[in-house]
């Protein structure tokens, strides 16, 4: 049976129409959203970030400066922040504001707008580009995560951040593009990415092992180079940003009184004695188990798929728990490894995929109305789906090679 041949590439006017059409929906979208929110904005956190950025471009104001925190406060709170409240202050190093740079160019409802549908839209293409071979319902459904919807809402960098992980898991893991235009291009973002530390540490750390196993030297060249530009360029911006982002940080873990999920989650024990040894016991088996499992996969003997489940459980266990949006730490490797796997079936898509999005939002419900503490809940429906995604689960990984650059 001769082979299937393949479709033939768009020609230029086709790409030229395609991309005028999704720009124009865009601006529809921006208009409308606009219409929307103005007179109801909802993204407290996007309104922090774009505050700074605005002072720090437009104004010339430290974005650390109390004058900033005030307005961030009086903008979402309507008065000034009480003492044990979040101060919702920029706490965020310097360089994590040129990607707000247009954005500060525009009136607030504008810019809120024109950030939700933008991470809309890459959220979504980013899915069906990064896993062209995964069943078409992936991309919308993802959005219907109740976490995903929330960082939507909030305008949260955690958004962003996962957009990046998921073209970095399907272009240089799954579909292996090693163009070095591409490389660049994701190494820009990555050293964007270390502005939230706390949310990328692990990811960061698998990326940098995958760059070195598969040679991406590109890859790491851009992300580390940038990083440094973007690090000294931001003292021409504001200097002494560094002292100042410290003491932000030390201020935002004096009235954040938050600890690890796992912590909180053995808290519920109500047993202090528990909790404490029972938190540390768990980061050092984790500890030695992700040692193990790291250096089975450099060894070709455990997957790349199941290896980043495993990262995205370990942060999420020990990331200092604040807002759901943070299980982006959890859907991002889920997502991938739906994306990546061959069929699975309705059964397997149902309890992997179907059934943690009508639980996210159960969980929502019962931490709103009833159970404060309940938005701590999924971390042990994902603890087991994923140990036995990772024990027990052997699909066939789709591997798509193909370069875009």
């Amino acid at each position: 049976m001769p082979p299937a041949e393949s479709k033939p590439d768009l020609k230029t006017w086709q790409k030229i129409v395609l991309i005028g059409l999704v720009l124009l929906i865009a601006a529809v979208l921006v208009v409308s959203v606009h219409a929307i929110l103005v007179n109801l904005p909802v993204g407290a956190d996007f309104y922090t970030f774009w505050l700074a950025s605005r002072a720090t471009f437009i104004d010339g104001i430290n974005p650390y400066s109390s004058t900033v925190t005030m307005q961030s406060q009086l903008g979402i709170y309507g008065r000034e922040a009480f003492a044990w409240e979040d101060q919702v202050a920029f706490a965020y190093p310097v360089y994590s504001l040129f990607i707000l740079f247009p954005f500060a160019q525009m009136e607030y409802p504008w810019a809120e707008s024109a950030w939700l549908v933008i991470h809309i839209l890459i959220l979504v293409s980013t899915i069906y580009l990064a896993f062209p071979k995964a069943p078409k319902w992936l991309g919308f459904s993802f959005l219907c995560f109740y976490p995903v919807v929330f960082g939507l809402i909030l305008g949260n960098f955690a958004v962003t951040i996962a957009a990046i992980l998921i073209v970095f898991f399907g272009f240089f893991i799954v579909r292996e593009d090693s163009s070095k235009i591409f490389q660049v291009l994701i190494g820009i973002l990555l050293a964007w990415m270390t502005a939230k530390p706390q949310f990328v540490w692990f990811f960061l750390l698998f990326i940098f092992l995958v760059a070195i196993k598969r040679k991406y030297w590109v890859l790491l060249a851009s992300a580390g180079g940038v990083w440094v530009i973007t690090f000294f360029l931001s003292f021409l911006v504001v200097p002494g940003w560094l002292g100042e982002w410290l003491g932000r940080i030390r201020e935002y873990a004096g009235y954040v009184q938050s600890s690890p999920t796992i912590s909180n989650l053995l808290a519920e024990l109500h047993n202090p004695t528990l909790t404490r040894w029972g938190s540390w016991f768990i980061a050092g088996f984790c500890a030695a188990l992700s040692i193990w499992l790291i250096l089975l996969w450099w060894k070709n003997r455990f997957p790349d798929a199941k290896l980043f489940l495993w990262i995205g459980l370990v942060t999420y266990l020990f990331h200092p728990h604040g807002i759901s949006y943070e299980q982006l730490s959890l859907l991002v490797p889920l997502l991938c490894w739906v994306g990546s796997s061959s069929k699975l079936g309705w059964k397997k898509n149902t309890l992997f995929w179907f059934l943690p999005i009508i639980l996210s939002w159960l969980v929502f419900v019962v931490s709103k109305w009833y159970i404060p503490t309940a938005d701590e809940w999924p971390l042990v429906y994902y603890f087991f789906l994923f140990i036995w995604i990772i024990i027990r689960e052997q699909p066939k990984i789709v591997k798509t090679k193909q370069s875009i650059g």
